[in-house]
């Protein structure tokens, strides 16, 4: 496809027109803000109550957990306040940084990360433990944006719209293999994807990227063992209600003992040392 210099810079690089306008910030959209404040206080009330249970058991404060997750909600709150008031040009620039440093901190974490259930996904920084997939996702989300802001007009091409974006996942995913960490490989391709896909991106390379994804999944599957058992927990989950299936078997129990209504705030049974991660992965 033929460029005009429409398209491109005085210097036949892509330009890149997002710097062109300077938006003016809207006021900030307070029944948004509430929503998340309301969810926020619904997640932490919850959290007490399927944790007390677990925190007494270890030998700490039956509030330890609450008390941890409050102060890291008040300050989430303040880094979400303070994210807001930044200009879209700040984003802009250290977008490559910050993905940078989630590809760093996700090296780092088959050599100096720690192992938990089968899997070495975390990392220790200053006494509090960091899942450098989460990094990652953002990193992927902001690099991508502006990626796309800047190759716009050539998104159509394989040079700028394929190219630098598979080579940042293809990174990503690997790392994420060796963890294993399946889950996050997954939500972080379809963000990518979307991302693409919203830039412009020809639908027939979502088509061949599908097919190649379904067999990369497969392979995954019969590589890791884990991946294959939890797959089978969840098809057949009473196939080994002792082992693979016992956390799924468990959260059963508990749905299905309360029921349509739930038995009451407080008042839920499998928290009480039966159902693993009560208070984070199955807080549902």
């Amino acid at each position: 496809m033929d460029y005009t210099q429409e398209r491109l810079g005085d210097d036949g690089r892509i330009a890149d027109y997002s710097l062109e306008k300077s938006i003016r910030r809207g006021p900030m959209d307070i029944p948004f803000l509430l929503l998340v404040l309301l969810l926020l206080t619904i997640g932490v009330v919850m959290l007490l109550s399927a944790s007390y249970a677990r925190a007494y058991y270890n030998g700490k404060a039956p509030t330890y957990y609450f008390v941890r997750q409050f102060i890291f909600a008040l300050l989430g709150i303040a880094a979400m306040l303070l994210c807001s008031r930044l200009p879209m040009g700040f984003y802009r620039k250290y977008s490559m940084w910050v993905l940078a440093g989630a590809i760093l901190l996700l090296m780092l974490v088959p050599v100096a990360g720690y192992a938990s259930h089968g899997s070495r996904r975390w990392l220790s920084i200053g006494g509090i433990n960091v899942q450098p997939s989460e990094i990652a996702k953002i990193g992927v989300i902001l690099a991508f944006s502006t990626l796309i802001c800047k190759f716009k007009g050539a998104m159509k091409t394989f040079k700028y719209g394929i190219v630098p974006f598979a080579l940042i996942l293809g990174i990503i995913v690997i790392l994420l293999v060796l963890e294993p960490h399946l889950s996050a490989t997954i939500i972080i391709l379809l963000v990518g994807a979307t991302l693409m896909f919203l830039g412009g991106v020809q639908l027939y390379w979502f088509v061949a990227a599908g097919i190649l994804g379904v067999g990369g999944v497969l392979l995954y599957i019969n590589f890791f063992g884990y991946a294959s058992d939890r797959i089978t927990a969840w098809r057949d989950p009473l196939a080994d209600t002792s082992d693979t299936a016992y956390q799924i078997m468990q959260s059963l129990y508990s749905v299905g003992s309360g029921g349509l209504t739930g038995l009451g705030l407080g008042m839920s049974r499998q928290k009480y040392l039966y159902l693993p991660e009560e208070h984070n992965d199955f807080i549902f």
